[in-house]
């Protein structure tokens, strides 16, 4: 998702992308956790999974935290 992002939004830095991703994936985790979806642990694991196969993100990867934070 995040490699979609940046590969679409070529004029913007890594980090306006990363956000581009988080507004997106909180959009969807309040639209779902409305009908008792997923947990903040699941929008966390979801971060994660968007951000895999970007080289700048390798580092955090390897140990991510344990909440999701905006």
């Amino acid at each position: 998702m995040l490699k979609d992002v940046i590969a679409n939004n070529p004029d913007k830095t890594l980090t306006q992308c990363l956000d581009i991703v988080i507004d997106k994936l909180q959009l969807l985790h309040q639209a779902m956790t409305q009908q008792n979806g997923p947990s903040e642990r699941a929008l966390a694991n979801q971060l994660i999974s968007a951000c895999q196969g970007v080289e700048a993100c390798s580092a955090v990867l390897i140990r991510p935290a344990s909440t999701f934070e905006a």
